[in-house]
């Protein structure tokens, strides 16, 4: 009763998800102003940012939110600034990560033999089944052979994402906050002046 009609088409699909995606980003631009207002420390920011980017490139999608806050809060970062880096996974990146990961790992493992074709999506859909019911047989059989290689071929790009991400953050929010000093001041002054040539007008006029 309630299904549409007709299937959506490529350009509407297309057209909702660039809607979404720029609200979202215009979101998360707020929540970064907020957040470089409320926190004083460029370290826990440029640190919760990167925890939430770099768990993004790991294979325990489901989990990224909880890590990447649990990671920030250990390295004394911002849990609400991981929180936005996750936004880095997401459903146009993750096939890139997962492949690229995959690929990785078995270049390490080479005892561990590539599937001809991998459907990332519904693995990830079956692992979760698996792990809640604690199907070992089904773990160890089909999805172990595939996880395990992600999981060794993401550790290089964690840590070099992790790091990277953070100096570069860190470095644009130096420059961010000594920016805004600089306008704070320059506005400052005009409203200084604006204020010193007002008097002077009325001092003039009730001359």
């Amino acid at each position: 009763m309630f299904k549409r009609k007709s299937k959506p088409t490529f350009w509407q699909k297309t057209k909702t998800f660039l809607r979404t995606f720029y609200a979202l980003r215009l979101y998360a631009k707020y929540v970064f102003f907020k957040l470089t207002r409320s926190e004083r420390s460029n370290h826990r920011i440029a640190c919760g940012l990167a925890s939430g980017i770099a768990i993004s490139v790991t294979p325990f999608v489901g989990f990224h939110f909880v890590l990447s806050i649990s990671i920030a809060i250990i390295l004394r970062g911002s849990p609400i600034a991981a929180a936005i880096g996750t936004a880095f996974g997401n459903p146009v990146t993750f096939p890139f990560i997962w492949l690229t990961i995959y690929k990785t790992g078995l270049w390490f493992m080479p005892s561990f033999k590539m599937e001809n074709t991998v459907n990332f999506w519904n693995f990830f859909k079956s692992l979760g089944g698996t792990v809640l019911k604690l199907d070992i047989d089904k773990f160890f059989d089909q999805i172990y052979p595939i996880f395990f290689p992600m999981l060794v071929g993401s550790l290089p790009y964690y840590i070099f994402t992790f790091l990277v991400s953070y100096f570069l953050i860190l470095v644009a929010l130096k420059e961010f906050r000594i920016a805004r000093r600089m306008i704070s001041k320059k506005h400052k002054e005009f409203l200084e002046k604006w204020e010193l040539e007002k008097s002077e007008n009325n001092t003039e006029k009730n001359k």
